[in-house]
């Protein structure tokens, strides 16, 4: 038998699951659901037992494999925090000149400066 980490047996969960809203009993599935994948994994992606087991299998020493472990995960961190940035940076060309566009900060070709969308109350 599980132990709940609250120490409630399965009666008294089941009559406070009777308790719950609809939109409670969604969030709690989604969080089991959630659980279930980081335990057991998805795919091709390992769940995080099997994942530290592996890691402590390679290097034999639990310091060792958390300290690979933690630097796998900042290196991951990182790559996604940069092709974050990069898309950001590849998008810039089209959305500055939008901002400014709507801002009222561009001239027209024809020297007059553009004025800005009355519905944002920048109009002068």
């Amino acid at each position: 038998m599980i132990c709940h980490p609250l120490n409630v047996n399965a009666d008294e969960a089941t009559g406070v699951a009777k308790q719950l809203s609809p939109l409670d009993k969604l969030g709690s599935a989604l969080v089991k659901q959630l659980m279930k994948v980081v335990d057991e994994g998805v795919g091709p992606i390992t769940g995080s037992r099997d994942y530290a087991e592996a890691r402590l299998a390679q290097f034999g020493d639990p310091e060792k494999a958390i300290k690979r472990i933690v630097a796998e995960t900042t290196a991951s961190s990182a790559m996604a925090g940069f092709a974050t940035g990069l898309g950001g940076f590849i998008a810039l060309p089209v959305t500055l000149p939008a901002k400014h566009h709507w801002l009222g900060d561009l001239e027209r070709p024809d020297g007059r400066r553009d004025r800005a969308p009355s519905w944002l109350g920048l109009a002068g």
